[in-house]
């Protein structure tokens, strides 16, 4: 019996199994021209980031797109690791940080 892709919830998140978490990557790498999504420079090997953070009251949601564009993005394991739980969106073809937030901490 062969397992589905993955999950979707009543939000419209989705998580993904591993097969289709690890196809997912690669669709963000190549989308990105294999540039991390922060530093620009090439990811060897690329991780995924999810756009709300899983820590600190985010939730896991595997897509890739929804309704308003793309979501979630490609990281070198630097600049994930230094991203931590900070939530970053997708504003004009750049991966930056939730403005509101950052308002919030200053």
């Amino acid at each position: 019996m062969r397992s589905e892709p993955y999950k979707t919830f009543r939000d419209g998140r989705q998580e993904a199994s591993p097969r289709e978490y690890k196809l997912r990557l690669q669709i963000m790498a190549e989308r990105q021209g294999w540039q991390c999504a922060i530093c620009t420079r090439t990811m060897n090997p690329p991780t995924f980031d999810h756009e709300r953070g899983r820590g600190m009251g985010g939730y896991r949601d595997d897509r890739i797109e929804d309704e308003r564009g793309w979501i979630n993005a490609a990281l070198c394991l630097g600049c994930n690791g230094l991203k931590a739980s900070q939530r970053y969106h997708w504003v004009n073809g750049k991966y930056v940080p939730n403005i509101r937030e950052v308002q919030e901490a200053a």
